[in-house]
């Protein structure tokens, strides 16, 4: 599986590179699968499929886990507010943002930012 994070490889089929750099330019977008699957000139299901081929990983699932690290980045490097952060990353519901970060980090976002803060001082 290729990080959400990572730059993309050479290697890596045109058409799911070009919706990859869609997904990672608009974190803040609640991108709708089947609307870039016909972006890049595919069914759905063609799309999922090779997606999920080339990636490791479901279109859906890559678009969480970016926005999530996307969400995580910006909690350590900005003074942005936990709703600021929730916001830029495209989440609409404080408590799903929260549910979903503390799943992934093991920490609320709130803690999260905290334990980082202690930890750079």
């Amino acid at each position: 599986m290729i990080d959400p994070g990572m730059p993309l490889s050479d290697t890596l089929d045109p058409r799911i590179a070009t919706a990859v750099r869609i997904l990672q330019s608009h974190p803040e977008q609640e991108i709708d699968i089947a609307a870039l699957a016909q972006r890049v000139n595919l069914s759905e299901r063609q799309f999922e499929r090779v997606f999920a081929e080339q990636m490791g990983i479901t279109a859906t699932r890559f678009r969480l886990k970016f926005r999530l690290e996307f969400a995580r980045t910006r909690l350590e490097t900005t003074f942005d507010s936990v709703k600021q952060v929730m916001a830029a990353s495209g989440f609409k519901n404080q408590s799903h943002f929260s549910e979903r970060f503390k799943k992934t980090y093991g920490l609320a976002p709130t803690e999260y930012r905290d334990r980082r803060s202690t930890i750079a001082r």
